[in-house]
């Protein structure tokens, strides 16, 4: 069985060659946007990020294999998957997946999810393990005199 540890939205990730530790940068948990609502539409904030997942065995220790996504729920409720990726756990106890967005859309303020599903070795039905939030601010741009 194959379990979710953790999953963190940051600007971006570096992997130590050394020691195989991940340090993430820029933590991301509010965008302050710097404009006023867009009218009507949705547009596209062009800003890359990443979503950071960590994946381990069970607790009964067995290998597993399976596939996760990412999805992205905007604030009205619009849902995109991003393409699916494998999980192989028979060789290691865990591992990381870095899934990359160069972008995403808006339509206005309020909070916004990235949701993490899993479906099993067996192709079983998707199933969300984790959602993680991000919170979207407009704010008048500052006024220069």
């Amino acid at each position: 069985m194959i379990e979710h540890v953790w999953t963190v939205l940051c600007a971006r990730s570096v992997i130590d060659q050394e020691t195989n530790n991940i340090s993430l940068f820029e933590v991301l948990e509010q965008l302050n946007l710097q404009m006023s609502p867009p009218s009507a539409d949705a547009f596209t904030v062009p800003m890359s990020f990443e979503v950071v997942t960590l994946w381990s065995r069970g607790s009964d220790g067995q290998p597993a294999r399976g596939r996760a996504r990412v999805v992205t729920i905007g604030v009205s409720g619009s849902r995109r998957e991003a393409q699916p990726y494998d999980i192989d756990l028979t060789t290691f106890q865990r591992i990381r997946n870095r899934t990359r967005f160069m972008g995403f859309e808006v339509q206005r303020a309020g909070r916004m999810e990235f949701g993490i599903e899993l479906q099993g070795e067996d192709a079983e039905p998707w199933r969300r393990v984790a959602t993680v939030p991000l919170v979207i601010v407009f704010e008048a741009a500052p006024t220069v005199n």
